[in-house]
């Protein structure tokens, strides 16, 4: 009986131990090629990385592709006092229509328009009414580029049209008053439907007298949460 468990095992033995072999050294021999061809090697490690995703690929799949469509800001900057210029506190109100659309191409995505409202004054001067202090309110249209994703950069351009409150040895005047600027920040979006903005800019403000016009370079700040 042994006798013939050992012959039927060997030949069963014998094809498994030569299958290994073969095995090994078809194993062995594309080894040396990959190793002894540096081109090769390269390319496949090429096919095996991911494909690169493109911009509108990446957008889409970023929760935060829309942005804010509304933002209520504080704006810290300088403006008219009644000889020179004095810190003013503004608050905003902006409104990003393309934000509010459900644009399909990356472009639109990246592009900031925003409308809104400015308002604000200084506190430096002492009046006996708050209402005697110098005060501006403006309308705003801004335009600019952003990367819409968790956190967005950007930057915009911003036009300002509107009017200017100043009192002048106790005298009220009020005067056309229109800035030119650039600002540059980021929003980041710790939920979706929130967004914290902080910005840093430069404005030009031009107030019309007659006859002549007064201007103001300053830096501004603002810091805002959108919705």
């Amino acid at each position: 009986m042994k006798q013939m468990f050992l012959k039927a095992f060997s030949p069963c033995t014998l094809f498994l131990l030569g299958s290994l072999f073969v095995m090994g050294e078809a194993f062995a021999a594309d080894k040396f090629i990959i190793d002894d061809d540096p081109g090769m090697d390269m390319a496949l490690k090429e096919q095996l990385k991911p494909p690169k995703k493109s911009v509108g690929e990446m957008l889409d799949h970023a929760m935060w592709r829309f942005g804010s469509r509304m933002v209520v800001g504080y704006r810290w900057s300088k403006f008219a006092c009644s000889v020179s210029s004095c810190p003013y506190h503004s608050f905003s109100l902006m409104f990003y229509p393309v934000a509010m659309a459900k644009a399909e191409s990356p472009v639109w995505r990246m592009i900031r328009l925003g409308l809104g409202i400015e308002g604000g004054g200084e506190t430096t001067q002492t009046r006996y009414k708050w209402w005697a202090r110098n005060h501006v309110l403006a309308a705003i249209v801004s335009l600019g580029m952003q990367f819409p994703y968790r956190v967005t950069p950007f930057i915009d351009f911003v036009v300002a049209l509107g009017a200017v409150h100043r009192n002048i040895y106790n005298k009220d005047m009020f005067h056309f008053a229109h800035s030119l600027g650039i600002e540059a920040g980021a929003t980041v979006f710790p939920f979706k439907w929130l967004g914290l903005t902080a910005t840093l800019g430069w404005r030009r403000w031009v107030i019309k007298t007659n006859p002549d016009s007064l201007y103001y370079d300053t830096f501004t700040f603002m810091t805002g949460i959108g919705f």
